[in-house]
């Protein structure tokens, strides 16, 4: 039988099965979110079978999930398909159970509940001789070893007869990694364990690791986040997970490398231990739509670093702080290769102490930005080195690439884009302020069309550079605006003399 799946929210549940409406049971206490898969009708209990009849008062405890025999209780000799625990949680939160009273020798009621839980709530009333049934919802225990449920006669005895429909499960599962304390090693391990032991994330059934406050150390071990399972810690500064990073020749390992349809946030991460490495990533997003949120990263120590690397991914990173210091090259982000893209928000990239490149945001190679919004960008190498806020070369992609409200202050060039393709991408910047302050700077120089509007651009060398250059009620300090079309409209220079025309300062 084909299974479908229900979402279930508290503010409007009730429970229907078989055509029957019952009100809600303690299985929506226990869970306000459940999502219910169908099984085929499979009978779980029989006590004419096994165990005999119900004394009155009796309480007896079952079992209704699993892979294993139920003969034992009357029922299924093979499971009725009812998931039962993975990586020590338990799949399921409740079954539904059509529950009957078989030839009750006076009148009473049947009570079921997890078989961790206390009694509660009638599921089937019946009168002497009257054989009856209710199809309800019942929780099962979450703890392994104690039974699933348990139920009671009251009043009367009776046989009872017990039958599965479905179970109902969390849409997202959580894991809760605990550091172990003094031991930062064990910690980083214990996390790695939590992570490998989880083996049927999907997108039906998603999973959070939750970290709690501590230092997680990896050491040259990569954690691999799986797709559908999101990390999460208790503060940026509260968890830390740490590692030596990668030390390969094409760049593919990190501290922590992203899965698809999964999310990182709210910690910190970090190289530790990597200074004799070439080159030091700490997020590698190969292939992934992984989103970073509310995570601070700071990548150091390596002859190269960079912060995040995102390789072939649709990745989104918001609320963020990125830091790659030191080295010969730096990068705080670096989108490569074809389909690679990242949209930036409310975030926060340094990049300082570089001898020979650093990059606030790079992208080649088909790769691109899909937004840059709320950014703050600042690149100060230690020497003369080669420096961009903002740099897009060798056949990167750019389409209408829009940079808003942000700030891009560089020792070299605000924003470079040196593209070999044939088309004529537009860069767009508006109401934000690049700032060049090295000698012979560009603001910005663009193989494009280029349209800033009510900002602030500066640059020694050039304004703005551009095929097509079209600006508006803008700030102009530095150079001139260099362009074989260039129109100005509203724009002012540095002393606040104004250009009412379409000439440009």
């Amino acid at each position: 039988m084909a299974s479908f799946s229900v979402f279930v929210r508290r503010s409007t549940l009730l429970w229907v099965s078989l055509g029957l409406a019952v009100a809600a049971h303690p299985a929506e206490a226990q869970n306000p979110d459940l999502t219910y898969h169908t099984v085929p009708p499979c009978t779980v209990v029989d006590t004419r079978v096994a165990g005999g009849a119900f004394a009155v008062g009796e309480i007896r405890t079952y079992n209704a999930v699993g892979n294993g025999s139920f003969a034992s209780q009357g029922g299924s000799a093979t499971g009725c398909s009812v998931p039962g625990f993975s990586n020590g949680i338990a799949q399921a939160q409740a079954v539904e159970l059509n529950i009957a009273a078989i030839l009750p020798t006076g009148n009473g009621h049947i009570v079921a509940n997890a078989a961790d839980q206390p009694l509660a709530g009638s599921v089937v009333n019946f009168t002497a001789s009257q054989n009856v049934a209710n199809t309800t919802p019942v929780a099962v225990s979450q703890v392994s070893g104690v039974g699933d449920f348990k139920i009671q006669v009251n009043y009367s005895s009776a046989h009872v007869v017990i039958r599965v429909f479905g179970y109902y499960s969390k849409p997202v599962q959580t894991v809760y990694v605990h550091p172990v304390p003094g031991d930062h090693t064990a910690s980083g391990t214990a996390l790695l364990n939590a992570m490998s032991g989880i083996t049927n994330a999907s997108a039906t059934k998603r999973y959070v690791i939750k970290l709690e406050p501590g230092i997680y150390d990896l050491g040259s071990t990569m954690l691999t986040q799986k797709n559908y399972v999101d990390l999460e810690g208790s503060g940026q500064q509260a968890t830390v997970i740490q590692g030596v990073g990668n030390n390969d020749g094409t760049l593919e390992t990190a501290v922590i490398k992203g899965g698809s349809s999964a999310e990182i946030r709210d910690l910190q991460v970090k190289a530790a231990g990597t200074s004799s490495l070439p080159s030091i990533a700490i997020l590698v997003l190969d292939g992934a739509d992984t989103r970073i949120t509310n995570v601070t990263v700071d990548a150091g120590g390596g002859a190269s670093n960079w912060a995040v690397r995102n390789r072939n991914a649709n990745a989104v990173i918001e609320g963020s702080t990125l830091k790659a210091v030191g080295g010969g090259v730096a990068y705080g982000i670096s989108s490569k290769g074809p389909g690679a893209t990242v949209a930036v928000k409310r975030s926060v990239v340094e990049v300082t102490g570089t001898t020979s490149a650093g990059y606030g945001l790079g992208a080649n190679q088909g790769g691109t930005y899909k937004e840059i919004r709320d950014v703050q960008v600042k690149v100060s190498p230690s020497s003369s080195g080669f420096a961009y806020g903002i740099y897009l070369y060798e056949n990167a992609a750019l389409t209408d690439l829009r940079v808003t409200a942000s700030t891009v202050t560089v020792e070299g060039s605000g924003i470079g884009v040196y593209l070999q393709a044939t088309s004529s991408p537009r860069l767009l910047v508006e109401q934000s302020q690049i700032r060049s302050t090295g000698a012979g700077g560009y603001g910005i120089l663009s193989q494009g069309d280029v349209l800033v509007d009510h900002s602030e651009i500066a640059g020694e060398a050039s304004t703005v550079d551009g095929y097509n250059v079209f600006i508006g009620a803008t700030r102009l300090h530095g150079g001139p605006v260099s362009a074989v079309t260039a129109t100005c409209a509203g724009v002012y220079d540095e002393s606040f003399t104004f250009f009412p025309g379409t000439a440009c300062p």
